[in-house]
């Protein structure tokens, strides 16, 4: 009987660790999605910045005389 008991509390011992890394790993997920937005926005806001001045650097060259005139 003691054996079973033994095994019994290893088992619930075992049980209460992997709830316990289950939590930890979930809030590692959750962390990285968060950062993974965070990036996601950041990089879109870039893109649309050197876009712009993609854009802008075209137009000023076309308005711009050649340096011989």
């Amino acid at each position: 009987m003691d054996d079973l008991r033994a095994r019994v509390d290893e088992l619930e011992q075992r049980e209460a660790f992997h709830e316990l890394t289950i939590e930890t790993l979930n809030q590692c997920l959750i962390d990285q999605q968060r950062q993974i937005e965070d990036l996601h926005n950041q990089l879109i806001t870039l893109s649309s910045k050197l876009a712009e001045k993609t854009e802008d650097s075209q137009i000023s060259l076309l308005d711009e005389r050649p340096p011989h005139y």
